[in-house]
């Protein structure tokens, strides 16, 4: 939700910076789409792009949200770096729809997150130019990132239950030792039958 506010943030910074008249405009309908989406969030829990679109679509609309809220943060996030090729709308759009396409189960936040790890220089040096390929390899980077901690939360998981005497959770048979019981003439009681039980 920070960044979806830290989005909304940089497309009135963006707007007021804009020279014409039709940049203000294509900014002021992601602005007012960003906001309603940030609502939207705060009302709810944080949905997937594809729940996003399934919602844009249900509330009459065309489904385009998802991408046109992807399109705000790639818009942001080129405009952060100062680089002598510019990435042209058109690649920004088609850009966006490759990142729907790809990640359409995940969240936006991941998405406006991995762009703020690019900002900070996690992904190394950005050069003289930002496209649609770049783009996409950060998010690849940052999407294997999470994969490999996720897997190292499990790994780590399963040796603390490991060394608990548990392996992975549950015990195996081998490693049970059976309990045996004293018999009567060493002191201990006969266990009760199932027909001892059945007939009290």
């Amino acid at each position: 939700m920070a960044d979806l506010q830290y989005t909304v943030t940089s497309l009135r910074r963006q707007w007021q910076e804009a020279t014409s008249d039709e940049d203000r405009t294509r900014i002021e309908v992601l602005g007012r789409q960003a906001v309603a989406e940030l609502e939207a969030v705060k009302a709810q829990a944080l949905p997937t792009l594809a729940e996003l679109e399934a919602r844009d679509q249900a509330a009459g609309q065309d489904g385009s949200l998802p991408t046109v809220l992807i399109e705000a943060l790639v818009l942001d996030l080129v405009s952060f770096f100062n680089v002598g090729k510019q990435i042209t709308e058109a690649q920004i759009h088609d850009s966006a729809h490759l990142i729907y396409q790809e990640y359409r189960f995940r969240l936006l936040e991941e998405i406006a997150l991995a762009f703020q790890r690019v900002k900070q220089g996690k992904y190394g040096e950005v050069y003289d130019r930002i496209d649609g390929g770049t783009i996409m390899r950060w998010l690849a980077r940052y999407f294997e990132e999470l994969r490999e901690q996720a897997i190292e939360e499990r790994r780590r998981r399963h040796l603390s239950l490991k060394d608990d005497g548990r392996k992975g959770g549950i015990y195996r048979l081998r490693d049970l030792k059976p309990t045996v019981l004293p018999t009567p003439d060493q002191g201990g009681t006969v266990p009760p039958t199932i027909g001892d039980i059945l007939n009290d």
